[in-house]
């Protein structure tokens, strides 16, 4: 596991883009027999690793999550 400024690339949970602003945790893995690097935001990860599912699409008429929060 590697820890660092956000690559550029989506998120391989939320699938939001890992900007240079973003803290990202980069995490080699077997996949069905084949080796890849996963990028995440480090909660993100910490959600993949507790086996919760990835958040669902939103579209342009949604609001950002924590405009929902507020709100409620």
């Amino acid at each position: 596991m590697w820890g660092g400024k956000g690559c550029g690339l989506p998120c391989d949970f939320c699938c939001s883009v890992l900007t240079e602003n973003d803290v990202e945790y980069e995490i080699e893995a077997e996949l069905d027999g084949q080796r890849v690097t996963l990028h995440f935001h480090p909660r993100c990860h910490d959600a993949w690793k507790a086996g919760r599912e990835p958040p669902a699409p939103r579209t342009p008429e949604d609001p950002h999550p924590s405009v929902q929060h507020a709100t409620r």
